[in-house]
């Protein structure tokens, strides 16, 4: 896969936060924090070089998420500053 995003986005590769407790499932719509995995990240904005690398799982807000299709699988494009955590 060779895209690019510009500036302070990110590409990511949702992760399934999915729990099964008790043989009961709960959607990952329970919570409004979703995690991925970086799969592509912009330069930054001139003199704000970017904190979030590659292959970092991170948790992100779904409110400031944009779902896009590329190649037939799901990702979310967003700025580094919708990121709240790195791992």
């Amino acid at each position: 896969m060779d895209y690019k995003p510009l500036f302070d986005k990110l590409l990511i590769k949702p992760i399934s936060s999915e729990q099964n407790v008790g043989g009961i499932i709960i959607p990952d719509t329970s919570t409004s924090l979703k995690q991925g995995i970086v799969i592509a990240a912009g330069d930054g904005r001139p003199g704000e070089p970017m904190s979030v690398k590659v292959n970092q799982k991170v948790l992100f807000k779904k409110d400031g998420a944009e779902p896009v299709t590329l190649d037939g699988q799901p990702f979310i494009l967003l700025s580094e500053r919708d990121i709240w955590m790195i791992n």
